[in-house]
């Protein structure tokens, strides 16, 4: 089952309108932009021997011989042919309207007329970013194994549409968004050198879009270091492509602490697409935040990104299709927002969560632009959208400060154990590498160092559980999801204990008794323990003791690591 059938049955059953985003747009038919079976208005511009006129779709049924058609438009002829029997679509033209009005179409064919009053509404003229990409869900709906092969194949499936596209006029071109980061790493981990230099160049050719956070994280689970290592693949994989990674997408979750700001922008993040699941357990978040695009403010007060929420979150390919309806569907949505911008974005994240990538969105792109002038779109990386968007606008846009408060970090308290255990590795993790950078540099091995903050990481990722973990719990499927989930959390804590025990016998492997009587000392202390350490006699010839405090029991791990030298008191 595919999450967004979950998620569609689940609001069907509870009541749409009791998820409170304004979806109302989403049914519209064609009754809404007139009262017709047969004409139904395109929010288009289109230039005509240099004149603007906006299109009426004429949906014609006609049985019979072949007859002479004639349209009206206000009583007056625009359109004149001979129609053969069957079904036939096409567009007639009035001027390009600056205000709504409305207008009577008529037609006759073979004695039979019929009428219908539409309504014409002015074009929008917005340039509309398209962001093509596939929704990391490590688990959900799939083994996580099995996950992990579709995601880079979906990297593979990408480059080559990419590659089919580059020839199509600009704007049409394919560009592959990894809205997250932990296949990429997967893949360059796996792939043979010749796949693996493809991907690099296409990064480099900007066919595919990095996006710097690891994975769709629980920020609210995160230990200070663990946000920072959050970006830290991003800049890695972006210093080896050759590119600057100052963009960042997150998707499903709905709330992020406000650490987040100020971890993005130390790692050069300062794009920040959020697009959370748009039905379900989220709030009040989309009605609060589709569509208004600020600045969010770090706590320092010295940081910012540009925090932006498309319409639908990243459920739009889920629940729509791009075409002519969904472009007047989509300025209806501009209009009845009073949306103040002329550049816009959507996510296109396929058809299901870990989709493929979707080739059709060329197609309408390609099409819609060689026909309409008004509205444009663009198929883009977050980092060129949100550029565009930030050189025109970024300096009326208004400064927010604080959480977007998480709502989902809850679903880590079904695992307490586990969730705790991760949470020490984070903290014990940070310990080794301070204590390394202080005692023994030499001990720091970065690859090891690595792979255990990746598995705190993917412990900390979004997904918790199957999508029936909780109506059939023992299913197979269910319990070996949660035995990968889980083993990310005991992987991390036994590496971190490795890890600083390798720090620790570096340090004094180096040491011997008579340097440490020297003045030179490490002590561990447990919580709730106290320790005075005395020291030989100093220049003056008096002695020095070093106290210590009782650590607190609420202290993470229940240790801690103090160093001492002489002349302290």
């Amino acid at each position: 089952m595919e999450r967004r059938k979950v998620i569609k049955g689940m609001a069907a059953a509870a009541g749409v309108i009791c998820a409170r985003p304004r979806i109302w747009a989403l049914d519209q038919d064609q009754s809404s932009t007139g009262k017709s079976s047969f004409a139904v208005p395109i929010r288009g511009v289109a230039n005509h021997d240099g004149k603007f006129v906006q299109p009426i779709q004429l949906t014609i049924e006609h049985a019979g011989t072949d007859a002479p058609f004639i349209v009206r438009i206000d009583r007056e002829e625009v359109d004149r042919r001979v129609l053969s029997s069957g079904s036939h679509t096409f567009n007639v033209y009035v001027d390009a309207v600056e205000t709504a009005r409305q207008a009577l179409i008529e037609y006759e064919i073979a004695g039979k007329s019929e009428s219908a009053e539409v309504r014409i509404e002015p074009v929008r003229k917005v340039q509309i970013f398209i962001l093509p990409h596939s929704h990391h869900d490590l688990g959900y709906t799939d083994l996580q194994k099995n996950v992990e092969e579709k995601q880079m194949a979906n990297i593979s499936k990408g480059i080559e549409l990419a590659r089919n596209t580059a020839n199509y006029p600009p704007g049409a071109r394919f560009v592959w968004n990894l809205e997250v980061l932990w296949g990429a790493d997967w893949f360059m981990r796996t792939k043979t050198e010749p796949e693996r230099e493809e991907f690099i160049s296409a990064v480099k050719k900007g066919w595919v879009g990095l996006n710097g956070m690891y994975a769709n994280e629980l920020t609210g689970l995160c230990r200070p270091e663990e946000l920072l290592q959050l970006f830290r693949y991003g800049t890695e994989l972006g210093n080896q492509c050759g590119v600057r990674v100052d963009a960042a997408m997150i998707s499903d979750v709905p709330g992020y602490t406000w650490g987040t700001v100020s971890a993005m922008a130390q790692a050069g993040i300062r794009y920040f697409s959020a697009a959370p699941n748009f039905f379900d357990r989220i709030g009040t978040f989309m009605v609060e935040w589709q569509d208004k695009p600020f600045w969010w403010v770090s706590p320092s007060g010295n940081e910012r990104v540009l925090f932006w929420v498309p319409w639908t979150g990243y459920a739009m390919s889920h629940i729509m299709k791009l075409d002519t309806a969904w472009v007047n569907k989509y300025q209806a949505r501009l209009d009845e927002v009073g949306f103040p911008y002329q550049i816009s974005y959507i996510r296109w994240s396929g058809h299901g969560d870990n989709a493929v990538p979707d080739p059709d969105i060329c197609e309408f792109v390609k099409k819609w632009n060689e026909e309409y002038e008004w509205p444009r779109f663009t198929i883009s990386a977050t980092s060129d959208a949100f550029a565009a968007f930030e050189k025109q606008y970024g300096h009326q846009l208004p400064e927010y400060k604080g959480d977007l408060t998480p709502y989902w970090e809850d679903g880590a308290g079904s695992s307490a154990l586990e969730t705790g255990m991760n949470r020490g590795a984070a903290e014990r993790l940070t310990q080794a590498a301070t204590l390394s950078s202080i005692l023994a540099p030499q001990s720091y091995k970065n690859a090891d160092f690595n792979e255990a903050w990746r598995n705190v990481l993917l412990y900390s990722e979004h997904t918790w559980g199957a999508w029936n973990s909780v109506s059939d719990s023992e299913n197979p499927f269910v319990t070996q999801q949660w035995q990968v989930k889980r083993q990310f959390a005991v992987d991390a804590e036994s590496e971190s204990k490795s890890l600083l025990d390798g720090v620790l016998g570096a340090y004094t492997s180096q040491r011997d008794s008579a340097e440490i009587s020297a003045g030179q000392g490490l002590f561990l202390c447990q919580a709730g323990e106290s320790l005075t350490a005395s020291a030989s006699a100093d220049e003056s010839g008096e002695g020095s003791n070093v106290g210590y405090s009782a650590l607190p029991a609420s202290y993470p791990n229940g240790e801690f690591y103090q160093q001492f030298g002489i002349g302290l008191s």
